[in-house]
């Protein structure tokens, strides 16, 4: 994707890129600056998610054995679930919520997460965690990263995860309109249309 959207644009005229911030190669939609000026700011990942850390240790240590098994059951059952509830968000969420877990894993352990463009793929990580996807789970519009792809690809290769980034790049940044708002064309408890 990246190799091609750098073809397109080597290719484009500087004037046409400079009075159009979007262009369209064949199926491949360029952008040539990040965020689009078109596209609503609620589409774009917010700045500075609040994230925030809950320890239940204290909690945990509170209940009986068996309590504690049924509450690891529980756990296990949630998370067994995640995927299919992504899923159900778009299809693109999972591969993109496996993409982000490795992704912060390996930053953490990096010790990097002070960089700017960092903080903001950390932003998008909570943002996508929090939904349950890359949709808002309220006014189902789509959630864009607030850094570039270039600046997500920088991040990626500080960590070896360019490969992993190519695979749902597509995914995470694709914005064209029928994308941008949560829709099926079948709603069963509705009915078709």
């Amino acid at each position: 994707l990246c190799q091609a959207i750098q073809h397109f644009q080597t290719n484009l005229p500087s004037s046409a890129m400079a009075s159009n911030p979007r262009h369209t190669k064949g199926d491949v939609e360029i952008v040539t600056t990040w965020p689009p000026h078109d596209v609503p700011d609620t589409n774009i990942a917010p700045a500075n998610v609040p994230v925030a850390s809950l320890p239940v240790s204290k909690q945990v240590s509170g209940l009986n054995p068996a309590q504690q098994k049924y509450l690891h059951a529980l756990s296990l059952a949630a998370w067994a679930g995640y995927p299919i509830v992504m899923q159900q968000c778009s299809p693109e969420s999972f591969a993109i919520f496996q993409f982000l877990v490795e992704l912060c894993g390996r930053l953490q352990d990096q010790g990097n997460l002070e960089d700017p463009k960092v903080n903001g793929v950390l932003q998008y990580a909570a943002i996508v965690f929090g939904n349950a996807g890359n949709y808002s789970s309220f006014g189902d519009h789509k959630i864009l990263p607030r850094v570039s792809l270039d600046e997500m690809r920088k991040v990626a290769e500080m960590v070896d995860m360019a490969v992993q980034l190519d695979a749902v790049a597509a995914g995470m940044y694709g914005f064209e309109e029928s994308k941008r708002v949560f829709s099926w064309d079948c709603n069963m408890y509705y009915g078709n249309g």
